[in-house]
């Protein structure tokens, strides 16, 4: 009786071998991994605007972010680095509803009494982190990427009012207009100084 208990559960034992075998190489012997993700979207508000993009910018800017801190009354510090390379396409133009202007039929002028000048009216940026090293008591948080892309974003736009793009944004404005007005047969007064 002990020979047949032993017997059965010698060949359950290479029955369940055979199993777990046939079932690893059949199926393989991958890793499996699951991923979830929700993603809620909420629109908070819709406005009706009427805003011309007249000219677009693409930036590349490498930011090389060193953190240093110190402890122990400056004796012991930890410095957290990170290589972040950030590109963005802007778009500048101007909101119509700033522009003021008048219609004379009669002498077929448009007379702009308000030009503004152009604005940023998007940022598309996309960034990329390297080299990203933490210290041994100064680590990166989530508040620390959300700075760094802040200011990057910052600069970017700072660039933009610095350079020709505003320049370009101008010019194009203004072709635009007397491109339409030449079109419709009237003629085209702007401002002196354009505010």
């Amino acid at each position: 009786m002990f020979s047949g208990l032993l017997y059965g559960t010698l060949v359950g034992f290479i029955l369940a071998a055979i199993v777990y075998w046939v079932l690893k190489n059949k199926l393989g012997d991958s890793k499996k991994s699951i991923e979830s993700s929700h993603v809620s979207i909420i629109t908070d508000k819709i406005e009706k605007v009427f805003k011309i993009v007249v000219a677009e910018g693409y930036f590349s800017e490498i930011i090389d972010y060193k953190h240093k801190d110190t402890q122990l009354w400056g004796l012991i510090s930890s410095t957290k680095k990170s290589l972040i390379m950030a590109r963005a396409k802007v778009l500048v133009g101007f909101d119509t509803s700033k522009i003021k202007f008048e219609i004379d039929s009669n002498t077929k002028l448009i007379r702009f009494d308000n030009l503004p000048h152009p604005e940023i009216l998007a940022i598309e940026p996309d960034y990329k982190f390297y080299d990203i090293e933490n210290g041994w008591f100064n680590k990166f948080n989530d508040d620390d990427y959300t700075i760094l892309l802040q200011n990057a974003k910052k600069e970017i736009a700072s660039r933009t009012l610095e350079g020709d793009l505003i320049l370009t944004a101008n010019k194009q404005m203004k072709l635009m207009l007397n491109n339409i007005s030449d079109a419709n047969g009237f003629k085209l007064q702007l401002p002196e100084k354009s505010s």
